[in-house]
């Protein structure tokens, strides 16, 4: 062509235009085939000597030919600049046995130009003949070379036109021994990299993959094929290595290809199985192997063990020597992450795996796959939510967790630690529903785990509850106190379960300061006290429901709304009935200790009724003070069969103050009736605590009763005698119980040796005889 130097600029420069000039090719090629004249417009474009030129575009070819990829365009520039060279050499030179028409047939169907290439080959044909029938014996060596090329561009013809057994027939012919002895070690190298392309070709074809493509065409090739092409190949590549050199890259290749046949034959005959872990022996037994060449290998030795059905053992040993020597990056963890979920059905193989790839990330080079660990250890999680066996799949998940927490180097961070959380504990939720309360427990169990402790406090707190709510629903009691106990924080939630773990062990004081903690609580809400209560009530433990009405009774104190009026005299009826019904019991130690029943209930009492005195809303609670007077008034007289005294007495105390709160919030009523038993309350106290005094002897403690029984029996005459100068019924009554308070003072006073105070005493006693004689 007249402008070399133009299209050859253009070539190696990769110059789209290059195109542009594959018409003029193909016209020259039409004309020089068909031996038509050239036309007149080329003609001129081509220099006198057509061989020269010829030489020219093979040679540019030649060297262009390792830097275009057989399946770009540019490619068919190349196959069609080395078919017009060739053309233009043999139609200025006697033509000569050779092998250019066979490489340049063989480069025409590397392009799937199959047409020009068999006209070619028809030409090819011609030479293989003459060649076959001369008796020169200095063409010994070309001429065999000629032929085998002829035989394998044959080969690579029909293979592209989907005639494998013609292929296989050809390849036959061009792998003859007498050919073979002729031909220098690249030549023969050359046919095994052919023949190592076709069974790489077939085997590609009838790989998992491509039986799922809707483009595959049925009566293909099977892997015996791919199996007997790379057989050959490799008997080519060590036919080749006889020569004295051994191309080390061809052998490794045909080698790694002939594993693969011998696997994908498998499936038809399992002892190919035995083959292809031979293969691959040699392979890693070679020095000069790469090191991702080697990781593919153990790749493929764990995909024949895994067909064969070895022990997991022997899988464990496989997979170790692939995740010892991996690369950690996204695509890497992912095959090896798809490769266990395969195994998904084989659970305790599983679990193995995860913890053996677990330890390597962990413990990984330079930290390098410690980014990972999350995502190994949620894809655990997910194929351990799926377990059949709740129990096995429970210890697979503890084991991955001590993995992580004996490398003290290593923490989750928040996000990782409150992903792998929820996953344990939605586990746990999904347990809990179906009630296997103790699968559930431990599932909320290993959520709180200390590898979690980056997350937040809250979400510990919560898992913690939850296991504690599982025991409590399985009748673990302990195990649920002992799991609520390490809950941090103080939320109402926790000291909620608190008490529920006290209430179902009847553990009545533990439960009483739980709810007190709770009720302090910044997250407080009064719908656990009414929870509480139901509880309380089913347990009959009536302290801790007093002490539950006692907190919803504070709650109501800041509202004025008439709704929370008429709750709050119901929670105060419901807690006298309580105290009533404590005091009738007949244990010992409550009848000892009474006042812890109702003086922190009176207190309450006494600032909510007080509330509504300060409110100038006290008419509203009239009624109810009204009842509750009589109510332990009463109360107070029937314990005077059978309890302790001291109880009784502050019982009337509690009545007394109660009748002087009913006579503040009171208009209309009888005051001397009122005033009558409020004098009787209060002497009765009196009393009660003088005879509890004779039951108990003298001591420490009773000498300071004693002191503050003196002090009330003043306070009693103080306020009876104003009242005995205008009471006009009950006289005799009140005046009687004067003359007694002188004679109990002065038995205290005589208990407390005090005698300076008597005579002061026997004064008084006579002066108010004197005012109260009747006259006669």
């Amino acid at each position: 062509m007249s402008n070399l130097s133009r299209l050859k600029t253009k070539i190696s420069a990769a110059d789209p235009s290059i195109l542009n000039e594959l018409p003029t090719l193909l016209e020259i090629i039409d004309a020089l085939l068909t031996s038509k004249p050239i036309p007149a417009d080329l003609a001129d474009r081509l220099d006198a000597e057509g061989a020269q030129q010829g030489v020219s575009l093979w040679n540019i070819s030649t060297s262009l030919r390792p830097s275009l990829d057989s399946s770009s365009e540019n490619y068919r520039v190349f196959a069609f600049l080395r078919l017009t060279g060739y053309l233009l050499i043999e139609a200025g030179m006697e033509p000569k046995p050779n092998v250019e028409v066979t490489k340049t047939a063989s480069s025409l169907a590397g392009c799937d130009e199959l047409d020009y290439a068999e006209r070619l080959l028809m030409r090819a044909a011609k030479f293989e003949e003459v060649l076959s029938k001369s008796q020169d014996a200095s063409l010994e060596r070309s001429k065999a070379a000629s032929i085998v090329s002829y035989f394998s561009t044959r080969m690579e013809m029909e293979w592209r036109r989907e005639n494998e057994s013609v292929a296989y027939h050809m390849l036959g012919k061009a792998s003859d021994n007498a050919l073979l002895c002729q031909l220098s070690s690249e030549d023969i190298e050359l046919l095994a990299s052919k023949t190592l392309d076709i069974g790489k070709s077939i085997l590609k074809a009838v790989s998992p993959e491509a039986s799922k493509d809707i483009n595959s065409q049925p009566g293909q090739p099977g892997p015996e094929a791919a199996l007997e092409w790379l057989q050959r190949a490799l008997l080519l590549v060590e036919t080749a290595s006889k020569g004295g050199t051994q191309n080390a890259s061809l052998r490794r290749a045909t080698l790694r290809g002939l594993a693969r046949a011998h696997f994908q034959h498998s499936r038809n005959n399992q002892s190919s199985l035995d083959s292809a872990e031979e293969t691959i022996t040699e392979l890693l037994a070679d020095p000069e192997m790469k090191p991702e060449e080697i990781q593919q290998l153990r790749w493929m030795h764990l995909s024949i063990l895994k067909r064969r059905k070895v022990s997991n053992e022997r899988l464990e040993a496989a997979f170790k020597a692939i995740t010892d020597n991996v690369s950690f990056n996204e695509m890497n963890v992912t095959d090896i992450l798809q490769e266990i979920g395969v195994l998904a059905d084989n659970r305790p193989l599983v679990s193995a795996l995860f913890k053996i790839f677990l330890e390597r990330a962990i413990d990984s080079e330079n930290n390098s796959g410690q980014p990972f660990v999350t995502r190994i250890l949620t894809a655990h999680m997910f194929i351990l939510m799926s377990a059949p066996d709740e129990a096995e799949a429970l210890d697979s998940t503890r084991a991955s967790l001590k993995v992580i927490s004996k490398n003290p180097a290593f923490t989750l961070d928040k996000i990782a630690a409150t992903a792998c959380q929820s996953l344990l504990f939605q586990q746990g939720g999904r347990c809990f529903q179906t009630k296997h309360y103790l699968q559930a427990a431990d599932w909320f169990k290993l959520s709180a785990d200390s590898v979690f402790e980056a997350s937040s406090e809250a979400n510990l707190s919560k898992c913690l509850r939850k296991t504690a709510l599982c025991y409590i629903q399985a009748g673990k009691y302990a195990l649920a106190s002992d799991a609520i106990a390490k809950c941090p924080g103080s939320e109402a939630a926790t000291r909620y379960v608190s008490f529920l773990c006290a209430a179902h062990q009847g553990l009545e004081d533990d439960a009483i300061q739980a709810i007190a903690d709770m009720a302090t609580s910044p997250d407080f809400d009064r719908k656990m006290l009414l929870l509480a209560t139901k509880l309380a009530h089913e347990h009959k433990m009536r302290s801790l429901l007093l002490s539950i009405l006692e907190k919803l009774l504070l709650t109501l104190q800041s509202s004025a709304a008439l709704e929370t009026e008429v709750e709050a005299m119901t929670l105060v009826r419901c807690m006298v009935r309580v105290i009533v019904e404590l005091l009738n019991e007949p244990n010992a130690e409550m009848q000892s200790s009474s006042s812890r029943y109702f003086h922190p209930t009176y207190t309450n009492w006494w600032l909510f009724f007080h509330s509504h005195l300060a409110q100038k809303s006290a008419s509203l609670i009239t009624k109810d003070v009204s009842w509750l007077w009589r109510i332990v008034y009463n109360t107070a007289i029937e314990g005077c069969k059978s309890w302790d005294a001291f109880k009784v007495a502050e019982l009337f105390s509690l009545a007394h103050e109660l009748m002087l709160l009913y006579d503040r919030t009171t208009v209309a009523t009888s005051e001397n009736e009122l005033e009558h038993y409020s004098g009787l309350a209060l002497f009765s106290s009196i009393c009660c605590r003088v005879f509890g005094l004779r039951n108990i002897g003298e001591n420490l403690d009773s000498t300071e009763v004693r002191k503050t029984l003196r002090n009330d029996i003043r306070n009693f005459r103080e306020k009876a005698l104003p009242r005995l100068s205008q009471t006009q019924g009950n006289t005799t009554k009140l005046g009687s119980l004067v003359n007694l308070s002188f004679v109990l003072e002065v038995e205290q006073v005589c208990c407390l040796k005090q005698w300076g105070d008597l005579q002061r005493i026997m004064e008084a006693s006579l002066d108010y005889r004197k005012d109260v004689r009747p006259p006669r």
